[in-house]
């Protein structure tokens, strides 16, 4: 599943209504705050850019540490997983029921 799908599916399974830490979804972070990003681009999710903290007064750098990116799925977010799954169901319907033909073809039936 690609990371955009497992973003989403994550969103969508954990909906509250409040916003949720994706952070440690996937352990490529760079790809996640770009994916994110994306998605949020796509009007699929908002991002609460004002939930990183500043640890600078206890000594910590911000800029070597991992801040974390809060984030709740919009409607059009769990339609548009909605349609993705169902496109899938169906791929994956049709590759068994091609299966089923060759190995019918196979028999001679």
């Amino acid at each position: 599943m690609s990371l955009e799908l497992t973003i989403l599916e994550y969103l969508n399974n954990n909906d509250n209504g409040s916003y949720v830490d994706i952070t440690f979804i996937d352990e490529n972070y760079l790809a996640l705050t770009e994916k994110a990003d994306e998605l949020r681009a796509k009007n699929l999710i908002l991002i609460d850019k004002s939930s990183s903290r500043d640890f600078e007064a206890f000594g910590i750098p911000n800029n070597n540490r991992k801040k974390s990116i809060q984030a709740k799925i919009k409607m059009t977010g769990k339609i548009y997983l909605h349609s993705v799954k169902k496109i899938e169901k169906l791929t994956d319907q049709n590759k068994k029921s091609n299966r089923s033909w060759k190995l019918a073809s196979l028999f001679n039936f």
